[in-house]
């Protein structure tokens, strides 16, 4: 995940859009932790959580503030509270430009992401990881500014 956070950081940089563009990251294991600009963005990324994951929908629902937001995640297991958030979660992705990149297989997470019509891609690890969020934002940014 850290490779595609910096991958993207450097691809809006190239681009000439970091500095227009406002930054936030959530890292959610046991905690929900969200930074906000890229100084703490970088902060949060730089802070690596092991262990079951659970989102809290409140620090969550932070981070779609606004409408029409690029928002991507990235997970390699389940999200235990999912059935309890599913509902809220899905609503707030569907007011933003979304996709998920899913390291490993399926699962409840990702087939209810599907089914709702969110882009899920699906990775084998660190090597495909960051490439595929780069290609994944220029295309879903390019196709943003044309709508």
């Amino acid at each position: 995940a850290l490779l595609a956070w910096y991958g993207l950081l450097e691809y809006l940089r190239q681009n000439h859009l970091l500095k227009k563009t406002t930054i936030s990251l959530a890292n959610f294991s046991e905690s929900t932790l969200v930074g906000r600009g890229l100084h703490e963005a970088k902060k949060i990324a730089l802070s690596p959580q092991f262990g079951t994951t659970t989102l809290d929908i409140e620090r969550i629902t932070d981070v779609f503030d606004r409408r029409g937001m690029l928002i991507f995640t990235i997970s390699d297991g389940e999200i235990f509270n999912w059935h309890s958030i599913r509902d809220e979660y899905i609503r707030h992705v569907n007011e933003n430009y979304c996709f998920h990149i899913q390291i490993g297989e399926p699962n409840f997470f990702t087939r209810d992401l599907e089914l709702e019509g969110i882009p899920v891609y699906y990775v084998q690890g660190e090597n495909d990881l960051w490439q595929k969020v780069i290609e994944i934002t220029d295309m879903m940014y390019r196709k943003r500014k044309v709508v």
